[in-house]
């Protein structure tokens, strides 16, 4: 009986793509959230788009593509390569991405990570016909992709009628997604991408005070070190969007630049009505208003207590500096609200005080977090571990970045210098 069903479904869904609007699946594929919480800038809810860990079934990109993607990005815009690390335990590689398609309909969108992904994924894997069982948390998220539909980047461009598209989700609010999901267990003790985290994890549960502690942690750590490079948990969404192509996705080239906040739901009608699809219903149930489904997160304090230290916001700023600068706007939903009418551009263009805003108590915090510092083990072979060894703090002055008007970053941390300094325990 299930399998017939399912035959059925997926004909439907087949002739549909031929000849009228497509079959809804059974809700309980739609995971979708933040829809319908009617957001306006500056305040943005609470609750983020987690959930329990499914294995993801990765593709890795041909070695050709790859290369001429890094070389558009070397050509196209400088990347921010002063605030980064290595971690070799990733398995989420920012090479791996590549922009969403519907050829159909001729829409190609820039898949961001810890942006309501798995949504998206969804939406267009149903807009393919490419069945139920692609839907969901944990799994098919490369089905839509140029390689798997059999398509080359090359055939997607404007003169041949397609069209461009992107949501972007306020930096801090993203960063503390990414935290949530990879370095904060559930309550049942399982973590959804244990080998993203590359820092201290946290078992579940633990005291409100506890979870602040502990992120504040983390911020002063990635102020000090930087993020996590090319993990497309952590790396910033302007580098994502290079990855895609930044002539096709920067801002001032997409037809459809959309926001996780506010009315999700009608953003996502807008953007397919721009490709001419007004089946409003699809939408709805991948992006149901005024409900949540699925994917949440195991942490429960309020993002504006967890960004209760200004001095540490501050100094985390610095890493997302490229976000703020390339993607205008992209910090109204949260950042503009915690800096309470503190201009971000101004806190960014400062050349002198900014990294000093981080307490001596609080790098040496994040010296010795708490925590384990765990090694996760895939098999007996498995040779990654969770963080590669940190490297050494820096002074105040070293946090200090260029501003538009001139000044210096910090080089780029080489292999060799990592140090011990933050004798970590791997136990």
């Amino acid at each position: 009986g299930g399998s017939v069903l399912l035959l059925a479904l997926l004909a439907a869904e087949a002739a549909a793509l031929r000849v009228g609007p497509p079959q809804l699946p059974h809700p309980r594929h739609a995971a979708a959230v933040l829809a319908g919480s009617k957001l306006t800038c500056p305040a943005e809810h609470g609750i983020f788009p987690e959930a329990p860990a499914r294995p993801q079934q990765l593709l890795q990109v041909s070695s050709e593509l790859h290369a001429e993607s890094a070389s558009e990005l070397e050509a196209e815009s400088g990347r921010n390569f002063s605030f980064v690390r290595e971690c070799r335990s990733i398995a989420d590689k920012l090479s791996m991405l590549q922009p969403l398609l519907i050829p159909r309909l001729k829409l190609a969108f820039c898949y961001v990570p810890k942006v309501a992904c798995t949504q998206f994924k969804d939406l267009f894997n149903f807009l393919n016909g490419l069945g139920n069982e692609t839907l969901g948390f944990g799994h098919h998220y490369f089905m839509s992709m140029p390689k798997r539909l059999h398509m080359t980047m090359q055939n997607v461009t404007r003169e041949n009628g397609w069209k461009f598209a992107a949501f972007t989700r306020d930096p801090l609010l993203r960063y503390l997604s990414a935290f949530g999901s990879t370095c904060v267990s559930t309550s049942g003790g399982k973590f959804e991408h244990v080998y993203e985290c590359c820092g201290p994890t946290i078992q579940m549960p633990i005291s409100d005070e506890d979870m602040i502690r502990r992120f504040e942690q983390r911020m002063a750590l990635d102020a000090a070190v930087g993020l996590v490079r090319g993990d497309d948990h952590w790396v910033e969404q302007s580098e994502i969007m290079k990855q895609c192509s930044w002539r096709n996705f920067k801002p001032e080239s997409l037809d459809y630049w959309g926001h996780l906040s506010g009315d999700v739901n009608q953003q996502v009608k807008s953007m397919l009505k721009v490709v001419n699809f007004t089946d409003d219903r699809v939408v709805d149930t991948f992006f149901p208003k005024n409900t949540r489904a699925g994917h949440t997160s195991p942490i429960t304090v309020p993002p504006r207590e967890l960004f209760r230290n200004k001095a540490i916001v501050k100094s985390l700023l610095k890493v997302f500096e490229d976000d703020y600068k390339r993607l205008p706007g992209v910090g109204c939903s949260f950042t503009d609200y915690i800096l309470n009418g503190t201009s971000v551009f101004d806190l960014l263009n400062i050349t002198t005080g900014l990294a000093a805003a981080v307490s001596k108590q609080n790098i040496q915090k994040a010296n010795r977090p708490a925590g384990n510092w765990t090694r996760p083990r895939r098999n007996r072979t498995a040779r990654s571990s969770a963080v590669q060894t940190a490297q050494a703090v820096p002074a105040p002055e070293q946090l200090q970045g260029a501003s538009s008007t001139g000044g210096t970053r910090p080089s780029r941390i080489a292999p060799d210098q990592l140090g011990a300094q933050m004798d970590l325990d791997f136990s």
